[in-house]
C-alpha cells in the first residue's frame, strides 16, 4: 500500500478491511528491529450526498425550503448561508437549520444569498453540499376581498378582488354546495379582476372565489362571497313598474278626454 515502506502508510477504508490490524516493524541503523503496537481500522457505512439543494425565486414573504439528501449513517447536518457570493460563510440559525431541510423566508433584501449543508457522518467525516441561491421578486398579496352582495333577479352582480405586486394570471370559481367543491366560471370577467354574474333566481346561495397566481407560480386564494336574490327586491321593482305604468296610463286617459270634451280649445 501507499507509505507501506514508510513512517505513515495510507489504506483505503473498504468495508471488507474493517477489522484489519496494521503494524510496523522498524530496523535501526545497527540491525535492531522493532515492532509496534497493532492498530485496528474499522469501516462504517460512508456518507455521499446524493440530491442538492436548488435554487429558488419566490415572491417576498414566501418560504423557501432548500434541502439536502444523504446516503449512509448522518451524525450531524449545519447549513451555512453568504451574503457574498460564496467568498465566506457562516452557520445559519434559521428553522431547520441543523436538519436535512432549512426554512429561510424570502426576504428581499436575502435576494442573491446563498445557502450549503455540510453533513457530518458517523466516522466523523464532512462532506459540504453544493450552493443554492434564492432569489426574490415583488410577492403577491390579496389587498381586497370580494363581498357578499343581495340583488334582484335579472341584476348583475360584480365580484371583485384587489391584489398588490406582479400577477400572472386570475381565475374565478363558484361552488354551487356550500363550498364543499369548486369548478372555475366562464362567466364574464372569470379570468380578471371582476367577474360578472347574473343574478339569476336559481343562483341564489351561489359562491365565488378569485384563485391569483403570481409571477412566481404562487398562488392566493380570495375569500368567498355569496350571491343573495331577493324576492323584496324583485316584488318591489314590479311595484314600481306598475306604478309607472298606471301613472302614464291616467295621464294619457285624462288628456284623451279632455280633447273629447274641447275643455282644451
Amino acid at each position: 500500500m501507499s507509505g507501506g515502506t514508510t513512517a505513515t502508510v495510507k489504506v483505503e477504508a473498504l468495508k471488507w478491511r474493517s477489522g484489519y490490524q496494521y503494524r510496523c516493524i522498524v530496523t535501526g541503523k545497527t540491525g535492531k528491529i522493532l515492532t509496534s503496537e497493532a492498530a485496528t481500522l474499522q469501516v462504517t457505512e460512508g456518507i455521499q450526498i446524493t440530491g442538492q439543494p436548488k435554487d429558488q425565486t419566490l415572491g417576498e414573504g414566501e418560504t423557501a425550503s432548500f434541502t439536502v439528501a444523504v446516503k449512509g449513517k448522518v451524525q450531524g447536518y449545519q447549513w451555512q448561508a453568504s451574503t457574498d457570493g460564496g467568498k465566506t460563510w457562516r452557520n445559519t440559525e434559521m428553522s431547520g437549520g441543523t436538519t436535512v431541510t432549512v426554512k429561510v423566508e424570502a426576504l428581499k433584501w436575502r435576494s442573491g444569498y446563498q445557502y450549503r449543508c455540510t453533513v457530518t457522518g458517523k466516522s466523523g467525516k464532512i462532506l459540504t453540499s453544493e450552493a443554492a441561491t434564492l432569489q426574490v421578486t415583488e410577492g403577491i398579496q390579496i389587498t381586497g376581498q370580494p363581498k357578499d352582495q343581495t340583488l334582484g333577479e335579472g341584476e348583475t352582480a360584480s365580484f371583485t378582488v384587489a391584489v398588490k405586486g406582479k400577477v400572472q394570471g386570475y381565475q374565478w370559481q363558484a361552488s354551487t354546495d356550500g363550498g364543499k367543491t369548486w369548478r372555475n366560471t366562464e362567466m364574464s370577467g372569470g379570468t380578471t379582476v371582476t367577474v360578472k354574474v347574473e343574478a339569476l333566481k336559481w343562483r341564489s346561495g351561489y359562491q365565488y372565489r378569485c384563485t391569483v397566481t403570481g409571477k412566481t407560480g404562487k398562488t392566493l386564494t380570495s375569500e368567498v362571497a355569496t350571491l343573495y336574490i331577493s324576492e323584496e327586491i324583485v316584488n318591489s321593482q314590479n311595484a314600481e313598474e306598475e306604478k309607472l305604468y298606471t301613472t302614464d296610463f291616467n295621464k294619457n286617459d285624462i288628456e284623451a278626454v279632455k280633447d273629447v270634451s274641447g275643455n282644451n280649445a
